[in-house]
């Protein structure tokens, strides 16, 4: 009998320290776990600002982009108006040259037509001339009337 009592002596004091032991574990694992949910929530609530500060943001940014793209389509826009008017320039610069040209051509029209003038003028007075010389030359008509 005494060696049943010590060895269940022996094994109340194993389970008393056991239970000490799991107690004290159980105290630092509550701790441990406290610790844990309080940083978790540290740890969401710095999401939750990071996702809200991502989302205002994300406003600024998203404006940018379309500052930009409404530029590039100003920039496409104005391009193809340069080379519009490019395109106009060219054909205003060819008409200029053949216009240029044509009247280079009339001014040496003008020109022999203003020499031709003055040789007409000039064969004008010498047919006036012999015109003149040749009714100086010629008898005066005698007109008959009846009486």
């Amino acid at each position: 009998k005494q060696w049943y009592q010590r060895r269940v002596r022996g094994n109340k004091e194993h389970l008393a320290r056991k239970l000490v032991e799991l107690s004290k574990n159980n105290e630092l694992l509550k701790e441990s776990v406290a610790s844990k949910s309080e940083l978790l929530e540290k740890a969401l609530r710095n999401v939750e600002e990071l996702r809200s500060a991502l989302h205002h943001s994300n406003q600024p940014s998203s404006y940018l982009v379309d500052s930009i793209k409404k530029k590039d389509q100003q920039l496409s826009s104005a391009k193809a108006e340069i080379v519009k008017l490019s395109d106009s320039v060219n054909k205003l610069r060819l008409d200029n040259t053949n216009l240029r040209a044509d009247k280079e051509e009339l001014s040496h029209d003008l020109e022999r037509a203003l020499k031709n003038k003055e040789k007409l003028s000039h064969l004008k007075k010498i047919m006036e001339a012999k015109m003149t010389m040749s009714e100086k030359n010629q008898p005066n008509p005698v007109v008959f009337t009846k009486k």
